[in-house]
C-alpha cells in the first residue's frame, strides 16, 4: 500500500514539474514586466570598463525555429508615392539649338544655353523611375531611357516637361538612337564582378526594336541579344554599329547589325577590339573609345579593317570628336569613394591625317554644339569651348549618400567624399526648398574625409568626416552656418547618434570601441569615454542604451556616460543594422550564402525590456536581397533599403513579422519623419516617398 502512494506522489511531483517548466517556456517568449531595478543603480562590478575580452553579463538566447523564406518571386511589387525629388549625378544630355536637356538624378531639366557663362534652367519633368542613362530628340518629342525603361515627353510652351508614353518592359538600358520613326536601344549588365580577381560574370544584352510612329503609344517590335554589354550604338545607312563590351569572353569591341528590316535586324559582322564603351561615326571611320581609342575603316561594313588603335590604362565612357581632337568621359575610381567621370582631351597626330575632320554630335554623357562641348558629370553641366577652356556652369546636388531630418529641416551630403552640407526645407514634409550649403572645413589632407554620417540635436549638427573625426557646426543662424569645434576621433566613422547633449560613434582605429562625447559646450567637445567593443558596426542609441549591430547585437549601458557598460548580448548572428523603440529592437542580418538558397536576410524582432537578457520573438527571412544599406523604424512599418529597393515589414505583432510590399527605389541611406522616408539616392539625388497613404489603406 505504501508503495502505491509513493508511486502517486512521484507521478504527481512529475506532472507539476512538466507543468511548471511547460509555464516557464511560455513565459520566456513574452516581454518581461519591467526593466529590472539594478538597472538604475549599476553595482560596482558592472562600472568596469573591460578590454579585449569583454565579460558579459547577459546570456545569450537560442534561435528561434526557422521561418519560411520569402523569395524574390512572392514579393509584392508596390509604388509608394514619390511626392518629391532633387538633385543626383547627370549621365546623359542632348542638345537642340540653344537647348539642352539634362538628366539630373530622376529628372529630366531643360536648360536655355543661349548664353553659356549663365545656363537659365526653364523646366523640369516628373520623377521618373530611375535614373536617365541617354537621351534622344525626334520632332517635338524627346525620348529617354532609364535602365528599365523608355520614356517619351513633350515640351509644352517652353514650360513643362510632360510624360506621354512610357514602356517598362526593359532592363539595364545603356543607349538609345532614333532612326525615321524607330528607336533602338542597347542594353545590358557589365560584365565585371570582380575587377581585382578578374571575375567576369556572364552579361548578355540586347538591341531593341520600338515602334514610335505613334510617340503616345510606343511599341516593342523586335528584339535581338548580345553576346555581352550592349553600351553604346550609331545608326548609318541601314546598319547599328553597337560597342559591345563583352569582358566576359575577354572579347568585346564593334558589331554591325543590318537593320534594312527594322522588324528582323541580324547580325553581319563582329570586330573585336577590347573593351568598348562607346563608338562614333564619322564620314567611313568608326572610333571606338574604351581601353583607348580604335580606329576602324567601315567603308565595307561587312568587312571592317582597323587602321590604328591608342591604347591607354584608362577606361573611356563616352567621347565626341571635333576637328582634331577627341573630348573623352574618363571613368575614374578610388577605393572607399566609388568612381567619378572626368574629361580628357586627346589630340591624336596619325587620326588626324587619316580623317577628314568633320564635328561628330553624339554622346550621353558629352555632345558638341555651336563650337562648344557639354560635359555631363556628378555635379551637374560643364561647358567648354574647343580649346578646353570652360566657359559656363550648371551645378547640382550631385550624388547624395547621408541623409537626416529634424524638426522642418532635411540634411544631406555627398556620399563620396564631399564637404558640403546641404540644408532644405519642406512644405508638409513634401516640396523640398533649398536653403543653403555650407562648406566643411578639411582638417586632414592625406584622409577619406568626406562626411559619412549626420546626426541633428536642438540647433546643433554633428558630422562624422570618416578619418578626420567629428565636426559640429551651429546651424542657429539660417544666414551662415560655420563650424565651431572639430573633434579628432580614430577613423572609418560610418555611424553617429546624439542624445541629450553626448554623441556616440563606433570608430575603429586598429580596435573598434564607442565613443562617447561630452557636447554641452559644442564649442568645446570632451571625449567622456571611450570604450573597446566586440566590432565595429551600426549604432543606435535608445534612451539610456547603446545597441550595436555587427557580428550580434550587442547592448551597452549608458546610465554613466563615464564608463559604459557591455550588459547583454545575442552573438552570431551576422547583424548588420539594428533600430527600434525601448521594449523592442529590429536587427537585420545576413545570413550564410549558398549555391541553393542564394544570400538571406532575417529581420528579427528583439526584446530589450531586460536589457541583461535580450529575447528574440519572431522573425522572417526574405530571399537574395541585394547589398543592404540601411533601416528605419516608423511606427509599426519597418523600412529596410537595399540596392534591390525599399521593402516595407509589418512588424504590429512582434511574434509574426510580415512582408508587406516592396518599391524599386534604392539609395545609400534614409530617414523618416511624420510619415515620409527621405532618401538619399546616390546618383539618383534626394528622394521623397509619402508612406502615409499606404498605412492608411492598410493598418
Amino acid at each position: 500500500m505504501k508503495t502505491t502512494y509513493f508511486r502517486i506522489l512521484i507521478l504527481l511531483i512529475v506532472v507539476l514539474f512538466y507543468s511548471c517548466a511547460s509555464e516557464n517556456r511560455h513565459q520566456d517568449v513574452k516581454p518581461t514586466a519591467s526593466l529590472p531595478s539594478s538597472v538604475a543603480s549599476i553595482t560596482t562590478s558592472m562600472q568596469e570598463p573591460f578590454s579585449q575580452t569583454p565579460s558579459f553579463i547577459g546570456r545569450s538566447t537560442s534561435t528561434p525555429v526557422p521561418t519560411p523564406i520569402i523569395r524574390p518571386q512572392d514579393v509584392v511589387r508596390i509604388n509608394l508615392d514619390k511626392v518629391d525629388q532633387i538633385g543626383g549625378s547627370s549621365q546623359a544630355l542632348t542638345i537642340q539649338g540653344s537647348w539642352v536637356y539634362l538628366g539630373v538624378g530622376q529628372r529630366l531639366i531643360l536648360l536655355d544655353v543661349s548664353n553659356p557663362s549663365k545656363p537659365l534652367w526653364l523646366a523640369q519633368s516628373n520623377i521618373l523611375d530611375g535614373i536617365i542613362n541617354s537621351i534622344a530628340i525626334s520632332g517635338s518629342f524627346i525620348y529617354l531611357v532609364t535602365p528599365t525603361s523608355l520614356v517619351v515627353l513633350e515640351v509644352s510652351d517652353n514650360q513643362s516637361l510632360i510624360t506621354v508614353a512610357q514602356l517598362t518592359e526593359f532592363q539595364e538600358i545603356n543607349d538609345i538612337k532614333i532612326d525615321a520613326s524607330i528607336a533602338y536601344l542597347a542594353s545590358g549588365h557589365p560584365c565585371i564582378i570582380d575587377s581585382t580577381v578578374e571575375l567576369f560574370g556572364q552579361c548578355n544584352g540586347n538591341l531593341w526594336v520600338v515602334d514610335i510612329s505613334n510617340p503616345l503609344n510606343p511599341r516593342t517590335i523586335a528584339s535581338m541579344a548580345i553576346s555581352g554589354q550592349a553600351t553604346s550604338l550609331f545608326i548609318k545607312e541601314g546598319y547599328i554599329y553597337l560597342a559591345d563590351d563583352d569582358q566576359s569572353m575577354k572579347k568585346g569591341g564593334l558589331r554591325v547589325i543590318d537593320i534594312s528590316n527594322p522588324e528582323m535586324p541580324y547580325l553581319v559582322k563582329e570586330f573585336n577590339t577590347g573593351s568598348a564603351s562607346a563608338v562614333v561615326i564619322v564620314d567611313n571611320l568608326a572610333f571606338m573609345a574604351g581601353l583607348g581609342i580604335s580606329m576602324i575603316d567601315i567603308t565595307d561594313p561587312l568587312s571592317p579593317t582597323l587602321i590604328d588603335r591608342y591604347l591607354t590604362d584608362e577606361i573611356y565612357l563616352d567621347m565626341a570628336l571635333y576637328g582634331q581632337k577627341f573630348y573623352l568621359v574618363e571613368r575614374f575610381c578610388h577605393f572607399g569613394l566609388g568612381c567619378k567621370r572626368h574629361l580628357s582631351m586627346l589630340e591624336l597626330p596619325d587620326f588626324v591625317t587619316t580623317h577628314s575632320g568633320k564635328k561628330s554630335i553624339q554622346g550621353k554623357g558629352i555632345a558638341e554644339a555651336n563650337q562648344k562641348i557639354y560635359f555631363s558629370h556628378q555635379n551637374g553641366l560643364s561647358i567648354l569651348d574647343i580649346t578646353g577652356t570652360l566657359v559656363g556652369v550648371y551645378e547640382t546636388l550631385g550624388p547624395l549618400g547621408v541623409v537626416a531630418v529634424s524638426n522642418e529641416q532635411v540634411y544631406t551630403a555627398r556620399g563620396e567624399g564631399g564637404h558640403q552640407l546641404h540644408i532644405f526645407t519642406f512644405q508638409n514634409h513634401a516640396k523640398l526648398e533649398w536653403l543653403r550649403s555650407i562648406d566643411i572645413p578639411v582638417h586632414c589632407s592625406q584622409c577619406s574625409s568626406g562626411i559619412s554620417a549626420i546626426a541633428i540635436e536642438k540647433n546643433m549638427a554633428y558630422l562624422t568626416l570618416w578619418d578626420d573625426g567629428i565636426s559640429i557646426l551651429n546651424l542657429e543662424n539660417s544666414e551662415s552656418s560655420i563650424e565651431i569645434s572639430h573633434l579628432p576621433l580614430g577613423s572609418q566613422l560610418n555611424t553617429i547618434d546624439v542624445k541629450d547633449n553626448y554623441v556616440y560613434v563606433n570608430p575603429f582605429d586598429g580596435t573598434c570601441k564607442l565613443a562617447v562625447v561630452d557636447v554641452s559646450d559644442p564649442e568645446k567637445p570632451i571625449l567622456a569615454s571611450l570604450t573597446a567593443t566586440p566590432g565595429c558596426g551600426n549604432l543606435r542609441v535608445i534612451k539610456d542604451f547603446a545597441y550595436l549591430a555587427m557580428d550580434g547585437l550587442y547592448i551597452f549601458d549608458l546610465h554613466q556616460r563615464d564608463t559604459p557598460h557591455l550588459i547583454g548580448k545575442l552573438e552570431n548572428r551576422g547583424t548588420v543594422f539594428v533600430d527600434g523603440s525601448e521594449d523592442k529592437v529590429f536587427m537585420v542580418e545576413l545570413l550564410d550564402c549558398s549555391e541553393s538558397t542564394g544570400c538571406l536576410t532575417r529581420i528579427s524582432v528583439v526584446d530589450v525590456q531586460d536589457p541583461f537578457q535580450p529575447i528574440e520573438l519572431g522573425s522572417l527571412v526574405l530571399g537574395e536581397l541585394g547589398m543592404l544599406r540601411d533601416l528605419e523604424l516608423q511606427k509599426s512599418i519597418l523600412f529596410l533599403l537595399s540596392d534591390d529597393g525599399l521593402y516595407l515589414i509589418d512588424v504590429t505583432d512582434p511574434w509574426n513579422p510580415a512582408h508587406i510590399g516592396h518599391d524599386d527605389v534604392t539609395g545609400l541611406m534614409l530617414a523618416s519623419s511624420h510619415g515620409y522616408i527621405y532618401i538619399a539616392g546616390g546618383d539618383r539625388g534626394l528622394i521623397i516617398i509619402d508612406s502615409k497613404i499606404y498605412r492608411a489603406n492598410n493598418p
